[in-house]
């Protein structure tokens, strides 16, 4: 169903077990973006939209349980190129991204134009040493 948001998520383990389940139901394609939040205007924490949607922990389907909304945010409309939030883009369909300290550099970069050494160390932060 079409919807005038993008949905986000904020936190990497949460990302891996969604990138997880879409490659094993035939995804064909996965980017993971990560964004400035604090320079994108029209954000929501999904949480409370799907709390006053009535969504629960019982039955209905997956994406009707309301534990599934936690560390997730809603864009609405579009991320403008001018902001300058796209930090990063990486593939997600390889089994192992690449979240070395060097493409983190390269990605923050190439979005940007600069290295902001507390955006590089936020994005560091964020993704625990781990395999996807």
């Amino acid at each position: 169903m079409p919807t005038p948001v993008i949905s986000f998520c904020s936190n990497w383990t949460r990302l891996e077990r969604y990138r997880k389940w879409l490659r094993t139901h035939g995804a064909t394609e996965i980017s993971i973006v990560a964004i400035d939040t604090s320079r994108v205007h029209s954000i929501l924490r999904a949480w409370p939209i799907a709390e006053y949607l009535g969504y629960g922990n019982g039955g209905g389907g997956n994406r009707r349980q309301l534990r599934n909304h936690d560390f997730e945010y809603l864009v609405h409309g579009c991320i403008a190129a001018d902001s300058y939030a796209v930090l990063m883009i990486l593939d997600g369909m390889t089994p192992q991204v690449d979240t070395s300290l060097e493409t983190l550099k390269e990605e923050l970069y190439m979005r940007t134009g600069v290295v902001d050494k507390v955006q590089l160390q936020s994005l560091w932060e964020a993704i625990p040493d781990m395999d996807l």
